[in-house]
């Protein structure tokens, strides 16, 4: 999966379609963990929990893969500006990397856990927009 880069142009049209009321609420799934019954089922999920930090640890590593191109090319463009003559502030634009979503990780890491027959619970919440679902 690609770092998702995000140009200014496109942030102000998203957020444009926000405030005309173009996106409809936004649901997050927030998982509850009963604590495991026996030491084995503990041993089953501590073995997830370092799957899911492996896992935090490689958004962590795309994220900053990310950040490393965005800035490579915008010197990039800068340098070819310069060497044309132009100003480079009219010229090149700064791309973004969105922040990693430690959510991406939760999926797997339930699903682990209830594999290791602990007892996992999701529920659909409401963080955004929640006034429009109703």
């Amino acid at each position: 999966m690609k770092p998702a880069v995000m140009t200014i142009r496109g942030l102000v049209a998203c957020l444009g379609l926000a405030a005309l009321g173009a996106c409809g609420p936004y649901y997050k799934t927030v998982y509850h963990y009963d604590p495991p019954r026996t030491p084995v089922i503990g041993q089953c999920v501590a073995t997830c929990g370092q799957t899911r930090e492996i896992c935090f640890g490689n958004l962590m590593q795309r994220q900053a893969s990310c950040q490393e191109r965005v800035a490579f090319r915008y010197e990039e463009c800068v340098r070819d500006a310069r060497s044309r003559g132009k100003d480079p502030s009219k010229e090149c634009t700064h791309s973004y990397c969105s922040e990693p979503d430690r959510a991406d990780c939760e999926p797997p890491y339930a699903e682990c856990y209830a594999g290791c027959g602990a007892r996992v619970v999701a529920e659909q919440v409401c963080v955004w927009g929640c006034d429009q679902a109703q």
